[in-house]
């Protein structure tokens, strides 16, 4: 069975939990608990439309990036490490290299708490773009490029879950928006990403998104907390 059959199962096996989805969980909460959709606690404090929040447009922007940015490594990293030599094996502890990372993601909330979301994100920021330029020519630097990777994925997807849950009243509404410019980033990336690369060639695709991912230091959080504010509930965007 081909590559087409297997991405058209797995699109099948998505579109059945998707319906699954649809039909079991509740349409909203009980009256007394619902939310109004579609607001959002503003950085003055009010109440307003999520999408006149400029918080707001900055998360899914930032979102957006990520998902561009991180579209060619996931579809081409492979691609690029065969045409530096290192098929086989070493292009596959490549992939492993950035499962085996990714749970270094998981302390962004210790570094958010320490160092406050702006200073954070930029932290996270570099390294992911550095990552997206190195995979290749030689194997250390393509392993280097892996680890980075990895942790800086799930670095900067933690870093959005916590922005979006302070941006919104209803967590699962934040993260939704985020996760879904995040996927709608990676969308219109990757078939963008496989036509330059068929025409100039993966290192200057990757080169390009490298210099996309630094397009995430404009859109830092707008508002710092301050450093060792940690024991507290998450305040409001004003901290951010």
């Amino acid at each position: 069975m081909g590559w087409r059959w297997s991405w058209a199962s797995f699109a099948a096996i998505a579109a059945l939990a998707t319906a699954v989805t649809w039909l079991v969980l509740p349409a909203r909460r009980d009256a007394g608990q619902h939310e109004p959709e579609g607001f959002a606690v503003s950085a003055g404090g009010g109440r307003g439309p999520a999408w006149r929040d400029s918080d707001v447009r900055r998360l899914v922007a930032s979102s957006l990036v990520l998902g561009a940015t991180s579209a060619p490594y996931w579809n081409f990293s492979q691609g690029r490490l065969v045409e530096a030599g290192l098929a086989g094996v070493p292009a596959a502890v490549c992939w492993c290299v950035i499962g085996v990372a990714g749970p270094l993601g998981g302390l962004t909330g210790r570094l958010t708490e320490a160092a406050g979301p702006r200073r954070a994100a930029v932290i996270l920021w570099l390294p992911w773009s550095l990552s997206l330029a190195l995979p290749g020519p030689v194997l250390p630097v393509a392993l280097v490029s892996a680890a980075l990777f990895g942790a800086a994925y799930m670095g900067l997807s933690g870093l959005f879950i916590l922005w979006a849950v302070d941006l919104f009243p209803r967590a699962s509404q934040g993260v939704t928006v985020s996760f879904l410019a995040l996927a709608a980033g990676q969308a219109a990336a990757a078939p963008v990403a496989g036509l330059l690369g068929d025409r100039v060639g993966l290192g200057p695709v990757f080169g390009l998104a490298a210099v996309g991912g630094l397009a995430g230091l404009v859109l830092l959080p707008r508002h710092r907390r301050e450093p060792g504010l940690t024991s507290a509930p998450l305040p409001s965007s004003r901290a951010w």
